[in-house]
């Protein structure tokens, strides 16, 4: 569910998240805000927000993937664009990792 763009982009109140901001601290390049994020029924999530753009950078959490088991996967947002009167990102890209032995999927 944390996953879904209506949540990730929208109102995180409206689907009775729990919201808290942990530190601000830079990642990679540019200075940001990491909150942690959890939903009533799924795995929490830690998400980037931007400093200077207040837009979603990156979102790390677990995913329950069949036949796989639990994995953890890091997604980046960037490029971001006006549509329909919400600014989205046009790139997403995103790796999943194995737990325990740290290999990209």
């Amino acid at each position: 569910m944390a996953e879904q763009a209506f949540v990730v982009f929208g109102d995180w109140i409206a689907h009775d998240a729990e919201v808290r901001v942990l530190r601000k601290f830079d990642v990679v390049e540019w200075p940001a805000w990491l909150i942690h994020f959890a939903l009533l029924g799924a795995h929490p999530c830690a998400m980037f927000v931007g400093q200077a753009t207040g837009r979603l950078a990156r979102q790390d959490h677990v995913v329950d993937v069949p036949g796989a088991g639990v994995l953890g996967l890091s997604t980046r947002f960037s490029d971001s664009e006006q549509v329909g009167g919400a600014l989205l990102p046009r790139t997403v890209e995103s790796k999943y990792v194995a737990l325990l032995g740290g290999s990209t999927v």
